[in-house]
């Protein structure tokens, strides 16, 4: 009996690796977080990660967000604002400058420049720490106009030509899981359940002795 259950959880170990190794690999993309969003403020944190490996077409030094759904609604920002960092940021040798601002009606729709330079991001570069704006004003957002929030890497004035995906995350949120988390939890949950078999059917014997 010990000899099968042991059978049975390497085979349920296996099966969880083997899925975990066939799970797309999320390529290197900058990842972030939306901390509040409501009509008089937006606040984001930009985590510790890297630059896609792609650049946009045309060399850029903007992070840009914008509706992951529809990068032309123009509905969702109602004015212009400065926004505030809580400290300095730099992505790889490149440091994010002050002058981030909301933008609407432009070429793309209505964004949000959450990072700007004067030099150009570097593909794959890294931000080492956390990097936090926020933007404020009476009435600035409209939140019941937008669902998803999309980061990406371009200049809008070519109407989202060049934009390259850095991720995505729900306006209220909650971060869209990559192919590759829902491999993780499911492969997690065989794991535990076939530690729950063997222990269930390791218990029997001694109870019926």
């Amino acid at each position: 009996m010990q000899r099968f259950i042991s059978h049975r959880f390497l085979a349920a170990l296996f099966a969880a690796v083997l899925c975990l190794g066939l799970a797309p690999t999320a390529k290197a993309q900058l990842t972030f977080t939306v901390d509040t969003f409501n009509a008089n403020q937006l606040t984001i944190t930009l985590n510790p990660s890297s630059l896609t490996s792609s650049s946009p077409l045309f060399a850029d030094y903007e992070l840009v967000l914008v509706d992951a759904d529809s990068i032309s609604n123009n509905t969702w920002v109602n004015g212009i604002v400065s926004g505030v960092q809580t400290a300095p940021g730099a992505i790889g040798s490149v440091p994010i400058e002050l002058d981030q601002v909301v933008t609407s009606n432009f070429v793309a729709g209505n964004f949000v420049e959450v990072a700007f330079t004067n030099a150009d991001f570097v593909s794959s570069s890294t931000l080492a720490s956390p990097y936090q704006v926020s933007f404020s004003g009476a009435g600035l957002f409209n939140p019941g106009a937008i669902s998803n929030f999309a980061l990406y890497w371009g200049n809008p004035v070519f109407g989202g030509s060049d934009f390259v995906l850095q991720s995505t995350m729900s306006a209220v949120g909650s971060a869209v899981p990559e192919p590759s988390t829902y491999a993780t939890i499911f492969g997690l949950a065989a794991l535990g359940f076939a530690a729950y078999r063997r222990r269930q059917r390791s218990i029997v014997p001694a109870a019926q002795a």
